[in-house]
């Protein structure tokens, strides 16, 4: 059995940023070891942004989260965007941010984000040991021993838990580590596909598959307002996607009941709609002897606005002049206020991110160490921690995993005075 200082678990973002942290702070040089289940690094973390890699926000707040929003703060706080940013830079990484505030490489390549990291802990002789897929870990003697499905043994001081969640299973081992969790006295919330697409089967959707627009999303259950979301909106034929669908199927991950939930769609919010009706009577005022297949062109996608027409029941082959007040009324409301029902969202095959995990309370936040069992720690998607889209959740990731390298190396720079 070979024997380690530290053992990381995982060889995703938090778990590659826990390793850099540790050789980055620790006086001396440790026998470290990343294990993952799959063939290389970094797989999931290449395949964010589009293969861009937005690797954090330069608005990151708690109320941008969701989980256990309550004990996050201080965390935040000390690890900003600029502080992830001087980071990078000073690990060999331009960023740059867009008008939202996106950070990305400055190459636009994933790949970049990855490469230094990767570099950094080559430089310092960390080990990778790929297709290692633990089933378990047994803490005797002040000493983890860590069993693979193979029946391959390890052992180490320290094990850093940086497993992931459930989330894009073709991306990462497709396992997280909450049954091992479960031998060590940890629990863990529900957990629930998240960052993923509605399931619509609204028949006004059947015809839309590929069209985007934006929007303003209301998600509602029964009566009640649960969160709105401005943005694109993708359709198919079947589902609602886009930034917006994501975001709020955080929110519907955290509903109790899921019965009677359905979103209410502005597809132009910025006009009012007593002025809607009354740009719809100039346009046919204006116009009267077009087609009425023509009358949304202007306003919306064509396909779209052809489709609204449909559902109002106005023949697509009738002049402008022949649409009465009555109709162009149905037809502001649907623009303003088009109802779609929900079945449900997508599976985990699916999701950005995973939805509950270890309670933050079982964790010494300080330090990200358990508080059930000594020397473990734990960083990233297993922690009951999830962002909204636009560099959160690899935010958490890299402030997570940097605490965990810190106070990890902060224990053996003791031990060497």
């Amino acid at each position: 059995m070979k024997n380690y200082d530290v053992i990381i678990i995982g060889a995703g973002a938090s778990g590659l940023m826990a390793g850099c942290s540790l050789v980055k702070n620790s006086r001396k040089q440790l026998n470290i070891a990343i294990v993952d289940a799959n063939k290389k690094a970094g797989r999931k973390l290449l395949a964010t942004g589009n293969g861009r890699c937005n690797l954090t926000n330069d608005n990151i707040l708690p109320e941008h989260f969701h989980g256990d929003v309550n004990q996050i703060a201080e965390l935040l706080a000390t690890y900003s965007p600029d502080y992830i940013k001087s980071y990078f830079y000073e690990l060999g990484l331009l960023t740059f941010s867009d008008s939202e505030g996106r950070v990305y490489p400055y190459s636009r390549q994933a790949q970049s984000v990855l490469t230094v990291l990767m570099n950094t802990l080559i430089t310092h002789n960390v080990e990778f040991i790929y297709e290692f897929a633990v089933n378990d870990i047994c803490y005797k003697n002040k000493s983890y021993t860590i069993s693979s499905e193979a029946g391959v043994q390890l052992s180490s001081a320290f094990c850093v838990l940086a497993a992931g969640g459930l989330a894009s299973p073709k991306l990462s081992s497709g396992k997280n580590g909450n049954s091992i969790l479960e031998k060590l006295s940890h629990t863990f919330t529900k957990l629930s596909p998240a960052l993923l697409p509605f399931i619509c089967k609204d028949k006004f959707i059947k015809n839309l598959q590929g069209v985007r627009s934006l929007a303003k999303v209301d998600l509602f259950s029964g009566s009640k307002l649960i969160a709105t979301e401005p943005g694109e909106i993708q359709f198919a034929s079947n589902s609602l996607s886009g930034v917006c669908m994501f975001n709020l199927s955080s929110h519907y991950a955290e509903l109790k009941s899921k019965e009677n939930c359905y979103v209410m769609i502005d597809f132009i919010p910025e006009i009012e709609f007593s002025e809607l009706i009354n740009i719809l009577s100039d346009f046919i005022s204006n116009n009267p002897s077009e087609d009425s297949e023509f009358l949304l062109d202007g306003l919306l996608n064509n396909k779209l606005g052809r489709e609204i027409l449909r559902e109002c029941k106005i023949p697509l082959n009738i002049k402008y002049r022949e649409i009465g007040k009555k109709q162009i009324f149905s037809i502001a409301k649907l623009i303003k206020s088009c109802r779609l029902n929900v079945s449900g969202v997508k599976t985990f095959d699916d999701a950005q991110v995973t939805h509950g995990g270890v309670p933050l309370k079982e964790i010494n936040l300080k330090t990200m160490e358990s508080k059930k069992a000594a020397k473990l720690y734990m960083c990233g998607e297993i922690l009951n921690i999830n962002g909204v889209c636009g560099g959160y959740n690899l935010h958490f990731a890299w402030s997570t995993g940097m605490r965990c390298g810190e106070s990890i190396a902060e224990y053996y720079n003791g031990k060497s005075k």
